[in-house]
Parts: C-alpha cells; structure tokens; sequence
C-alpha cells in the first residue's frame, strides 16, 4: 500500500474511541479510501519467573 492514502483511527474502547472508528468508516467510503484500525492498550508488566536478584 506504499503512496496510497489511507485513514488510519486508534481505537482503545473508550466510547469516544469507537465514535472516531464510526467516522473514520464513514471517511473511508466517501473518500474511497483505505481504513487501518489500530487497537491500543496500556503496557503489561513484564515478570518472568526467576526474573531478579
């Protein structure tokens, strides 16, 4: 998709979030353009068993 426009939305849940979705679907087809959806979450701890001291 290299030199294709596109609309590109995060989306994380939120209510907001899945508003922005809506209208970045509506962008697309009336731009008739590509979507890309990204979905985001906060960062998990890393802990391995045997990890430390």
């Amino acid at each position: 998709m290299r030199g294709e426009k596109m609309i590109l939305v995060g989306v994380d849940g939120s209510r907001s979030a899945l508003e922005a979705v809506s209208w970045a679907v509506r962008e697309a087809r009336l731009r008739r353009t590509g979507l890309r959806v990204v979905h985001v979450m906060p960062a998990w701890p890393l802990e391995a068993a045997g990890d430390g001291p």
